[in-house]
């Protein structure tokens, strides 16, 4: 008789008995991010990790925020032209090996068209919403920052599915392995060195890794966590794919997807695929 499989496909780490600081689904979002512009909050600074769906969250925050001008951090790259020429000597012309890169976020940005956008906030009255990788950094005195960060197995599946471009690059319709590639060694850098710039002034944390159903939880929820988890023993998610080479026997052992033909990788505990 089988053993059945006792293999933990969703390792979590319980920060709360009850939840007091996750809210989920658009409305209530906005609804809880409205509340702390209403309470004064003049300057809202949406910082974006690469990879995330932009249509969905601009269609969602731009719609129902409360705001008089909304800035797009995007309108502040260089052009594409000159990222490409920039990021040559980090992703080179091997399709597989490159360098990690020494590039930080405002190495994209363009000094002129940050003084355009500032000048245009500087100019409003109202409420200033900026939004996109690179938002804290053009508007750095914002009132209330807001981080949509994302795991990079859920950014690999986006650009499988050609759904999402590189920082400052219409490159969507390139090869996986090509864009996988730049994220891995210019991009991802870049975006986690302003992250951890950014830890303690984080005021929500917003997930949008299942399209659709966004949740979000505050600064001091998230840092609450990471204090939690690095002093206890912990498990990052574990993630599975096909292969040409694959088979049956994680299938078995981990009960994974039956229909799938062959799984060939099992990437857990690799601190560059997996997340918490």
């Amino acid at each position: 008789m089988k053993t059945p499989p006792n293999y933990d496909k969703f390792p979590h780490v319980v920060v709360e008995a009850e939840n007091t600081s996750c809210v989920t689904g658009w409305h209530t979002i906005t609804a809880k991010l409205n509340e702390a512009i209403t309470s004064g909050k003049k300057l809202v600074g949406i910082e974006t990790y690469q990879g995330v769906l932009n249509d969905e969250l601009v269609d969602n925050l731009k719609t129902n925020l409360s705001h008089s001008v909304w800035i797009d951090a995007a309108d502040a790259l260089k052009d594409e032209d000159e990222i490409r020429k920039m990021t040559y000597p980090d992703v080179t012309d091997d399709r597989i090996f490159g360098y990690l890169t020494r590039l930080n976020v405002e190495d994209y940005l363009d000094k002129n068209k940050i003084e355009r956008l500032q000048e245009k906030a500087k100019n409003t009255g109202g409420v200033v919403v900026i939004y996109g990788i690179g938002a804290s950094l053009i508007l750095p005195n914002f009132d209330l920052l807001v981080y949509a960060d994302m795991a990079r197995w859920e950014i690999q599946l986006r650009m499988r599915k050609k759904l999402v471009n590189n920082i400052g690059i219409t490159n969507n319709q390139e090869e996986f392995s090509i864009q996988y590639k730049r994220a891995f060694f210019v991009d991802w850098r870049a975006c986690d060195r302003l992250k951890k710039k950014l830890f303690n002034k984080i005021d929500f944390v917003l997930d949008t890794n299942a399209a659709g159903n966004p949740k979000m939880i505050t600064g001091d929820a998230a840092l609450s966590g990471y204090r939690q988890t690095v002093s206890q023993p912990f498990r990052v998610v574990p993630f599975f794919d096909p292969g040409p080479w694959g088979g049956q026997w994680m299938k078995e052992v981990c009960d994974l997807d039956r229909d799938t033909v062959n799984f060939a990788w099992c990437f857990d505990g690799v601190p560059e695929e997996n997340s918490l």
